[in-house]
């Protein structure tokens, strides 16, 4: 009786020691996951806060242009009229 009982804790120390083995093996894996994932959440979230940013100064600039245009557009539109007023002065006098 004694050798079998032995026989037997022999497989069951293989086959604990084969559980723990894969236990620590996906407690391993899972760790190593975890931090690749809060890794790439931290990227995630510093390429969002980059393109708000952008996006801020995108608009910040376009709004710029467009006031420097409509200054523009409103400087041309002023010397049209007063050319208009010259063209028409000049063929009166004809």
């Amino acid at each position: 009786m004694d050798i079998e009982f032995i026989k037997e804790l022999s497989n069951l120390g293989g086959m604990f020691l084969a559980l723990c083995a894969s236990a620590y093996f996906v407690k391993y894996t899972s760790d190593s996951h975890k931090q690749e994932r809060q890794l790439l959440y931290q990227k995630d979230t510093d390429n969002d806060t980059r393109l708000a940013d952008l996006f801020a100064n995108t608009h910040q600039e376009y709004m710029a242009s467009m006031q420097q245009l409509n200054a523009t557009l409103s400087s041309m539109s002023t010397a049209i009229t007063e050319l208009r007023s010259e063209i028409k002065i000049q063929n009166e006098r004809r």
